[in-house]
Formats: structure tokens, sequence, C-alpha cells
């Protein structure tokens, strides 16, 4: 048995030339000792000179919204996972829900509900730049009128026990799950107990979108008192929440607003510990027969916007509407990123005095898991098309601004899925180059980018800067080797969709590979060394004087790598007849 030392300072590529040939017997084998080496990796930091990115937008609202990226180095894998976070969010900063005839003529910009992210391909984990259209949907579309809400999970919202009505749309025949009642017989509280909030993996818009609802009846119910939850209807947001805690306070709320139905005014909680206060704006809607105000409407709700959160009340009596918009901190647009925005809805009484219709949600077009997770982690239901609120009066939603209105689709002559949407887009190169996108991929302002079938997507033809890996090959480029490859990610059935390729038998091919290397440490640095080396079979079937060797490390996709100092391998070579 020899032993056998390398040693490079050429990013792990050993080429070495031995004065005395190396004699190899036929029927060889070949085992790695141990090897030490340390990657390094590209080092990001986000300065004044490169954190900044723009969008333009019609001049009728805004020339162009520009954005920061928070300033910071990314130089590891955990840096650079919060990374991808905040550039999602700094991104989302630039989205505003504008009117599909406001983005007309020369002026870019994309309209309605939609949300940016920037992240791994989940396959092939290069980094991707998507910004995804999501629709305007009712929260129990596809639950059947009347059925228990133990169904429910197949909606974006749901709740495990048989509590609420469902009927058909205000419009007439249609049921698309946006209107709905707690039934009779359930009892009243003051407090949050029947509370329905989003299905399991859905998340809010990060985006832009709107959580909205109208109040369809309201009848005074005697128990009402300032500043209280008993008699009406409250909808609220908990952001960087993937559920609502159990018993949920006040405290513990980030945006609520409520309707109560005994003359008292609309309340809200805008931001976490800021307390139930009065918005000084009046119901209106009651059916109490010849009621001075009966056949009017409240429409009540939040937008998400520029990373802020709108809350809205509009009423169809003349008066301008209610609006309040508060803006989220980096932390909290960090944790809505990774974990979402959870939004809720509850009663606080039964079908005879309290019932909303007309309720639309913009949801997150990603969903890593749960029902409506689809191919590439973009939900099911974002492949669709708004469904807008039909049939209602003309003066509905006269007050109510574009942006903030669950009727705007009505507008469209076809869905903004279908229609070619022009936008502009400015990044740093240093931030593209990063993510592994290369020069021929780079974009200026002053380039026209399209959303088409409802997405703009980008994904980067080299691996980004930073790379983790779980395990290097060692491949060596002279002496062949009995040993296979199983290619990630490439079948041999091609064009499946994802959940059927799965099924599918990987690709293979033959590869000269002398060892797997698992990595000890996340920053790169590799100490390996195996208590019974692993001999694999030259293919020699004559004797062999070598004088050349030649091995080099790579990544788990065999590209090569970059390391620091020395990089150090020990090989053994075994005869035929010689035992371990």
């Amino acid at each position: 048995m020899r032993l056998i030392r390398l040693a490079t300072e050429n990013n792990a590529t050993f080429d070495v030339n031995f004065d005395t040939p190396i004699k190899i017997e036929p029927n060889s084998k070949l085992a790695l000792q141990n090897c030490t080496f340390e990657r390094i990796f590209d080092i990001l930091e986000i300065t004044m000179g490169n954190q900044t990115m723009s969008m333009k937008y019609p001049e009728s609202i805004l020339t162009q919204v520009d954005s920061t990226i928070p300033l910071g180095a990314i130089n590891t894998i955990a840096q650079q996972d919060d990374f991808l976070h905040k550039l999602s969010g700094a991104m989302n900063k630039m989205l505003l829900d504008v009117a599909p005839f406001e983005a007309g003529g020369d002026n870019k910009s994309v309209f309605g509900g939609s949300e940016w992210i920037a992240r791994r391909h989940p396959k092939t984990r290069d980094a991707e730049l998507l910004l995804q259209l999501t629709p305007l949907l009712p929260p129990f579309l596809g639950l059947a009128t009347n059925k228990a809400t133990r169904n429910a999970e197949k909606c974006l919202f749901g709740k495990d026990t048989d509590t609420y009505n469902y009927e058909t749309s205000t419009g007439g025949t249609l049921n698309v799950g946006d209107r709905f009642s707690m039934k009779t017989g359930i009892g009243r509280t003051t407090d949050r107990t029947n509370i329905i909030e989003m299905n399991e993996g859905i998340s809010f818009c990060r985006g832009c979108g709107t959580f909205t609802v109208q109040i369809e009846n309201s009848v005074n119910n005697t128990l009402g008192s300032p500043l209280s939850t008993n008699n009406g209807f409250g909808m609220g947001l908990l952001l960087g929440k993937q559920h609502v805690p159990f018993d949920l306070q006040d405290a513990d709320v980030d945006f609520e607003v409520y309707f109560n139905r005994v003359g008292e005014n609309f309340t809200m909680i805008n931001g976490k510990g800021t307390g139930r206060v009065d918005t000084t704006v009046t119901p209106l809607k009651v059916t109490t027969a010849a009621h001075a105000n009966i056949g009017t409407h409240d429409i009540m709700g939040f937008t998400i916007e520029r990373n802020s959160i709108v809350i809205f009340i509009s009423q169809d009596n003349g008066a301008a509407p209610f609006l309040v918009q508060t803006g989220i901190t980096d932390a909290q647009v960090l944790d809505i990123q990774k974990f979402g925005i959870q939004c809720y809805m509850y009663f606080n009484d039964t079908q005879n005095f309290i019932k909303i219709a007309n309720a639309r949600c913009s949801a997150s077009p990603f969903i890593e898991f749960g029902n409506h997770n689809d191919v590439d982690n973009v939900a099911l239901f974002s492949r669709g098309r708004d469904l807008s609120v039909p049939d209602f009066a003309a003066n509905h939603y006269n007050n109510l601004p574009f942006r903030y209105d669950a009727q705007n689709l009505t507008r469209l002559t076809d869905s903004r899925f279908n229609i070619r949407q022009t936008f502009n887009l400015e990044v740093s190169e240093s931030v593209l180059s990063y993510l592994g996108f290369s020069p021929n991929q780079h974009f200026l302002f002053t380039d026209n980018l399209f959303v088409e079938n409802g997405k703009f997507v980008i994904i980067a033809e080299d691996e980004i800067s930073y790379t983790f890996s779980d395990f290097f090959i060692l491949e060596s480029q002279t002496l062949q080797l009995d040993s296979y490859n199983g290619v990630p990610d490439e079948r041999l059935d091609v064009g499946l969709p994802f959940s059927q390729s799965l099924k599918s038998s990987l690709k293979g091919d033959r590869k000269s590979i002398l060892a797997t290397i698992p990595i000890n440490e996340s920053l790169g640095n590799v100490t390996f060394e195996t208590s019974t080396p692993i001999f694999i079979d030259i293919k020699n079937v004559n004797e062999t004087n070598i004088r050349n060797l030649r091995f080099r490390i790579l990544d788990s996709k065999f590209n090569p790598i970059r390391t620091s100092q020395t990089a150090n391998i020990t090989l053994l070579i075994k005869g035929p007849t010689e035992q371990n």
C-alpha cells in the first residue's frame, strides 16, 4: 500500500508531476484518507452606493418609487438567507396597487395585487427574482352554500367547527363564498372566541393587496358600550405570524378595525401596543324598519402597499373615506417575509344581528406547504383571475380610492392575468452580480420588462456567490475510477409536471469520483478523515506507470470552488493482493 500526499494553493485543483513514476498494478484500488481545505466566498456589502432600487409608475401618481435594502455585509449563509428576505421586502416596498387606466399610455407600472420574492429556486437553488400577480378572491371561494365549515380547508380561510352560515352572494344566484354570518344558537361573546383565520400555509399578500368586507345586515342587540367588542364584527392582521394564537388579546394585535352596532363609532387598533381607539366614524348600515340610514353601506378593511398598512372605512353617504396609513418597520418586514401576515375575522353575534357580504382578500401567491401549494411554491389560486363584486349599486364605492376598492377589476374588459403589463426596474449591478445574474441578464431603468401570464421572472445563470454545499466531490482527472453519479434534478422523463416528475427516474452517468466529503462548518472550513478508507477500483487492466496526478474538489453540482491558503489531500493506493 502506498501513501500519496498532494497539496495546492490553486483553488483545490491538484496537478502534480512526480520525478519518479508511480507504478500501479492491474486492478489496483484508490482511497481518500483525509483532506483539509477552506472555501472562500464573495462578500457583499450593502452601502449607500448600492442599496437603492426603483420602479417607474404613472406620472399622475408618482414618477417612480424608490426603495432601499437595509445596510450591512453578507458573509455567512444565515446572513444570506436574511438578505434574500430583506431584498424581497425592499422590492415589495415599490409595489403600489394602481388602476389599469392609470397605467395606460407610455407610463409604466404593474397594476393590481402582486408580490415580489427574491429566493433560491425551489429545485435548481439558483437565485431568482419573481414578481407574481395575486388575485382578489372571496375568503370561502369553493365552499358550497351552507356546508359545514370543516370543509373550509379548501378555501383561503377556514374554521374546523360548524359555526357559520354560507349564503349566495348579494348579486343573486352566485355562490362564491363572500357572504357569511354566525349561525343562530352559537353563543354571543365579547371576545374573539369565534375567530376565522387563514388556512395552513396561506398569508396575506406581502406586496400590494386588499382585505375588505361590506356590512350587509346589522341590528342593535342592546349590549354595546364604547370601545367594546360585543355587538359586531372585527377583522385584523398579525405581522410575522403563521397562526392566530389561542385567546388573542388586543395587546397582541398589530392592526384591527371593528364595526359595532349600538350607535357607537368604528374602533381600530393601529399598531401593536397602541390600544383600541375611536375612529370617530359612525356606522351606517342597519336593517331596523324606517330607520333613516336603511340601505346605506359600510365598507371596511386593509390595504398593504409600499410596506405600509392602510386601515380604511368607506360609506356611500357622501362623506370622505377614513384612511390611516402606518409604515412597517425593517424588523417587521423581515418577519413577514419569513413568516407571513395572518388575517382573521370574528363575529360577536349571530346572523340575526350581524352579517357580512362581498368579502375579498388578496392572499400571498407564494405558499411553501398546505393544500394550496403547487409547482415552484406558487399557489394554485394565483393562476386564476380576480373575482370582482357583481351587481352593486353605482354609488357603492364612489368614495373609496381605487386601490382600496374590492370592485376595481370590473373596470377591466379582460383579466389582468391575460394582459401584458410593462414596467421599468432598477437594481444595483453589484447586487445582481452577487445573486449570480450574468452581465447579459442585467437590466437598466430604461429597459422595458414585462409581466406576462401573471408573472415576471428572471433566474440567474450562475450560482449565487455564497453557495452552501452540504458535501463536496473529489474527482480524479487522470486515473479512471469505477464510480457513477445520479444527476440531481435531471430526470429521464422531461416535461412532466413537478408532482409527477418526482416519480420519474433520475438521470445517471459515469464519473471518476473518488470520494464525497461532508462539510463540517457553514463558514467553509472542511477537515475530513475517514477511520476506514473506502477503496474504489481503478480501471486499469494493465500495469500503469504514471508521473502526473490530477484531482480537483468540486461542489455538489460539479462546479469548481475557490479556496484560501493550502488545500491538502492524502491518498492510498492498494494493489490487488494487498489487504486493508
